[in-house]
């Protein structure tokens, strides 16, 4: 008599109890395949009831069968299964499986069924039907966090149909101090991994030195490799002191000449047109490199001084973490430095310590390490002020500033400076430029608000490398001949006050004396040539008609390089990146600030 419904009054004395419970078991059936949109698993063939081996193991159901339930699985429905009779003993009522099952191991008889993850038992048949939402978001909790779909399921549609579970929702996103700490092991491991080559080629670099030097006295490690704050672009600075005065570039070649003769593997640079003339000397796969200057005072000094602040003295493992994030983050990003016309790394490295004393002075208390760092970066980038905003504060009167509308940076001095007007260590800087510091800081400000906010994945991309913000002296030319579609080097440019899109074609005129691989950021002499080119809001990019595509520009206008991903090979189509898209759009914003 299996799988035929009892008629009303037939043989109603001679019925077990274990037959009622499986005609009530497939009158639930039924009445789900009335409001299901699938068909029971009887409609679709016949199937062998499985057998349970000794010692196997219990199906438990992993989901209601309540027509309230959320959007369909599309999935089939499983094999007919035939209940285990204690089940109906402890939940008064067996809970039909229309999703699919959860294998456990089989418990024993005498173990409550509350004991277990599975569902609690029910009082009787009424507090089973009200509890059946709770059961079922309980048991489809751990099918997610237990078990792998099969492969003609719809996972998607699974998941809409229970609550989310937390450690599910951590695997998707993870958790801010889980990115932090990412970053500061990754930072830490990668410091330890240099540190004894860095030593030793400070150690070969110091015997060459003490050689090449009659008058040699010591040589000082500093710059930020002395206060352990380096990141893994992080040059090894150090500067060679001698007992008398002697004439730099001649003590430059002299300890030039002998690292080639002694140490013919390392690569010698002598740099002496530059401000401060310094000799680079790197390992040959370019994995560490130092910069070694000649009776400086004021690099050692800095050492000393940030060695004696309080906040080094007292909580010197956080603000190592600080200070290495924020130059992390300006290395990662290729925020333009001293040598390209931005400002030095000092100014930036002297404000973000100047922003954690003003933060650690009104801190509030937070219990981990990581979500107190990530707290003191978000007062470090909310620290500055722009006309849109209306809910940051200025940091210090406005007299502290003298930057623009586009880049309110403060005024920073050098703390060990001897002379007060050379004490200043911010510049006039070109409006391009500044934008290009605006677009980085408000970037950077979202993405930890972000991060703030619960977004772990948005503390990683604060430091995602996008398209490089150096424009070299020899950009790739591309073909603009009538026929070809190939494109060159594309940079964003500042021009008549408005950004465009050029792909850099030449450099027409030089600047007199200028042999570096890449142009100054303040040079106002140099010429470039350019082809102006059209993005749409997808990030799709063409050329402007023959008549108004040329734009001459100099370095001074250069804001930061753009880079194009080919869309059709065939069609010769194509577009920004994802990052540059997102600078496009920005810059198009910052842009009328100055109009």
């Amino acid at each position: 008599m299996r799988g035929c419904r009892r008629s009303p009054g037939c043989g109603q004395g001679s019925v077990s109890l274990k037959q009622e419970e499986e005609q009530r078991w497939k009158e639930e059936w039924i009445s789900v395949a009335q409001v299901e949109p699938w068909k029971p698993s009887w409609e679709r063939g016949k199937s062998d009831e499985p057998s349970e081996p000794a010692g196997g193991r219990t199906a438990v159901s992993c989901a209601e069968i309540a027509a309230s339930q959320q959007p369909s699985l599309r999935r089939s429905m499983p094999h007919s299964h035939k209940p285990r009779h204690d089940q109906f003993r402890a939940g008064g009522r067996h809970k039909s499986n229309t999703q699919r099952r959860i294998w456990r191991p089989k418990f024993s008889p005498k173990q409550s069924l509350a004991q277990t993850d599975a569902i609690k038992p029910l009082s009787d048949v009424d507090a089973a039907s009200e509890t059946n939402t709770a059961a079922t978001t309980s048991l489809h909790t751990e099918a997610i966090c237990h078990e792998t779909f099969s492969q003609d399921g719809d996972v998607q549609s699974e998941q809409c149909c229970s609550e989310t579970p937390d450690d599910v929702s951590c695997a998707r996103r993870p958790s801010c101090d889980d990115c932090v700490g990412q970053i500061l092991t990754l930072l830490r491991n990668e410091s330890a991994k240099l540190l004894p080559l860095r030593e030793e080629l400070f150690s070969r670099v110091r015997d060459a030195a003490a050689a090449a030097l009659p008058s040699f006295e010591r040589m000082a490690l500093v710059g930020s490799v002395a206060l352990t704050i380096d990141v893994p672009s992080s040059d090894v600075d150090a500067v060679v002191f001698t007992q008398h005065p002697v004439d730099v570039i001649q003590a430059l070649n002299d300890m030039g000449a002998v690292l080639r003769q002694k140490e013919p593997h390392l690569r010698v640079q002598v740099i002496d047109r530059a401000r401060v003339p310094i000799i680079m000397v790197s390992t040959g796969d370019g994995m560490a490199s130092l910069d070694l200057s000649v009776n400086r005072k004021l690099p050692d000094e800095h050492v000393s001084w940030f060695q004696s602040l309080h906040i080094f003295q007292e909580e010197q493992d956080f603000v190592v973490d600080y200070l290495r994030c924020v130059k992390y983050w300006h290395s990662r990003r290729q925020i333009p430095g001293t040598k390209e016309g931005g400002y030095p790394i000092l100014a930036w490295i002297l404000f973000a310590v100047q922003r954690l004393q003003a933060f650690l002075a009104q801190e509030e208390l937070i219990a981990s390490h990581c979500g107190r760092l990530l707290a003191a970066l978000d007062h470090f980038f909310q620290s500055l002020v722009w006309p849109a905003d209306t809910h940051v504060s200025m940091c210090g009167s406005s007299g502290e500033y003298m930057g623009s509308r586009i880049w309110p940076f403060p005024c920073i001095l050098d703390p060990v400076a001897p002379d007060v007007g050379s004490a200043n260590l911010i510049h006039e800087i070109p409006l391009a430029t500044e934008i290009l510091y605006a677009d980085e800081f408000l970037r950077a400000r979202d993405l930890v608000d972000k991060a703030t906010s619960g977004d772990g994945n948005a503390f990683h991309r604060l430091f995602e490398r996008e398209s490089s913000t150096l424009l070299q002296t020899s950009p790739f030319s591309g073909d603009t001949r009538k026929g070809s579609g190939a494109y060159g080097c594309a940079a964003f440019v500042l021009k008549r006050r408005k950004i465009w899109l050029v792909e850099v074609l030449s450099v027409s005129k030089m600047r007199e004396k200028w042999t570096a691989p890449f142009l100054h950021r303040c040079d106002s002499q140099t010429e470039l040539q350019g082809c102006l080119l059209s993005v749409d809001s997808t990030g799709a990019v063409q050329r402007f008609p023959e008549l108004r595509q040329r734009l001459a520009f100099s370095p001074r206008d250069f804001v930061a390089c753009a880079q194009l991903d080919c869309i059709s090979p065939q069609a010769l189509s194509v577009c920004l990146t994802k990052g540059d898209l997102r600078r496009w759009q920005d810059l198009q914003k910052l842009q009328h600030l100055i109009q």
